[in-house]
């Protein structure tokens, strides 16, 4: 069983089991989850259930929905752990480890809960995981046949482990056990770069653009997914159509695609040492009627969540260390050091995004409007709940959208009247001004394609 987990700063504000039906988040009353917070929309988004994967959906939003960091377009798929922004409340899908096994009654004909989530008033990140645990748990019921079955099957094992070991222990001297750990290998994103301000920005903000989608390309092909490697690479074409290490990566992704596309690399093996089923872990308490097996593989979790948030904080890929972060917290608040390290990401996340904004700022009174749009864009991906980066952005798009509406019935006009030479200058006008994904250049490219027939 998965459960949503959802965060308001570092305090877990609610946790839900998914119980294989659509869930509908949004600050409406009629949603399934109520997320009480101006920043949510009235009816935001829905988390989708396909076979054994999520799925969320933007239900035209106004802050939209940011997925590792980056805006959903569409439906788009959730991985356990993965980061998920709806405007000043983040969520997040993970095992249910504490699930009973013994319901009496099937999660999946369970009746949906409606959740209403407000602004806290403590921002206590223990009072409220217990407040939100303590009202979701339910009462669990064990069935005599349930229990009859179960242990049965536990009195097999124990035989079967017993009956092995006496068998190894005559046959050879005991030997030190080494457990292999499989260790999730880190998707890797795009590193957002902090750039010192000056009196004119001396980066490339398109570089910037480019050098993120580079990065998510060459991940996609990593995990054998060809078909975003090749979005991937068609942006950054369209930005810099003689890039070399683009055009590269775009004859892999075709030849791929060609043949087929292959499952991704196998994950890296690692031997740690192994964790001792009758030792607690310093600093991650076992719970109450919990088995060993399953704290020892909680505590794996954890550990795993460290090192990852580790890496991404290495990487200035705040949101992401963010997200790991506070999983950690939510089950270990002193693990290691966990809460020192969510206050110092959030203070470089901080200087990042203002960074990235004043850049912004920098070149929109420079009148160099597509340069701005790319700081503030940055800036989003540095931290997707930045409500000022994207109003500024849209801000920004919206006073440029009039003037490029009638360069655009311009330029229809000349096509249509046979003067190619000066429609295809006219739609080039508005390709340079706006960004990738932009509606009006979507469009815009089109009306090119029609001038090359």
């Amino acid at each position: 069983m998965q459960k949503l987990v959802i965060f308001r700063g570092q305090a877990v504000e609610n946790e839900t089991r998914l119980a294989g039906r659509p869930v509908r988040l949004g600050r409406d009353s009629k949603n399934d989850i109520v997320l009480d917070d101006k920043s949510v929309s009235r009816f935001h988004a829905e988390i989708r259930p396909e076979g054994d994967k999520y799925f969320i959906v933007d239900l035209k939003s106004r802050n939209g929905v940011w997925v590792n960091g980056q805006q959903a377009k569409g439906k788009t798929a959730l991985a356990l752990g993965a980061p998920v922004t709806l405007g000043a409340f983040e969520l997040t899908i993970e095992d249910d480890v504490s699930t009973g096994e013994f319901d009496e009654e099937s999660p999946l004909l369970a009746p949906a809960p409606r959740t209403m989530i407000n602004a806290p008033t403590d921002q206590s990140s223990g009072a409220s995981r217990s407040a939100t645990r303590a009202a979701m748990k339910a009462p669990a019921a064990t069935s005599r046949r349930q229990m009859i079955l179960w242990l049965t099957a536990a009195g097999a094992v124990v035989s079967i482990c017993a009956i092995t070991f006496v068998v190894i222990r005559y046959r050879r001297p005991a030997a030190p056990v080494e457990v292999a750990t499989i260790t999730p290998p880190l998707p890797p994103t795009p590193t957002m770069p902090i750039v010192v301000p000056a009196e004119t920005p001396a980066d490339d903000p398109t570089k910037v653009t480019i050098d993120r989608h580079l990065a998510d390309g060459q991940a996609a092909v990593g995990k054998g997914d060809l078909a975003a490697a090749r979005d991937h690479v068609a942006r950054v074409l369209e930005l810099d159509p003689a890039n070399q290490p683009a055009l590269e990566l775009k004859q892999k992704v075709d030849a791929g695609l060609a043949r087929g596309a292959k499952p991704p690399p196998p994950p890296t093996v690692t031997t740690v040492p192994p964790v001792s089923p009758e030792v607690e872990t310093p600093g991650i308490a076992k719970r109450a009627n919990e088995t060993w097996p399953a704290y020892t593989g909680r505590v794996e979790g954890i550990r795993v969540n460290l090192e990852t948030g580790k890496a991404y904080l290495a990487k200035n890929n705040y949101a992401q260390a963010l997200a790991r972060f506070r999983l950690v917290a939510a089950d270990a608040p002193r693990y290691q050091g966990v809460d020192q390290l969510i206050v110092e990401t959030l203070a470089k996340q901080k200087v990042a995004l203002e960074t990235a904004i004043n850049s912004g700022d920098q070149n929109e009174k420079a009148g160099k409007l597509k340069d701005a749009r790319t700081w503030y864009q940055v800036a989003v991906g540095i931290d997707p709940s930045a409500l000022s980066a994207h109003e500024k952005d849209v801000a920004l798009l919206n006073r440029m959208t009039p003037d490029l509406n009638r360069t655009f019935t311009r330029a229809t006009g000349a096509a249509k009247t046979g003067e190619q030479e000066l429609a295809r200058s006219l739609f080039q006008q508005i390709m340079d001004s706006l960004l990738p994904g932009d509606e009006l250049r979507d469009k815009t490219a089109k009306e090119l394609e029609k001038l090359k027939r």
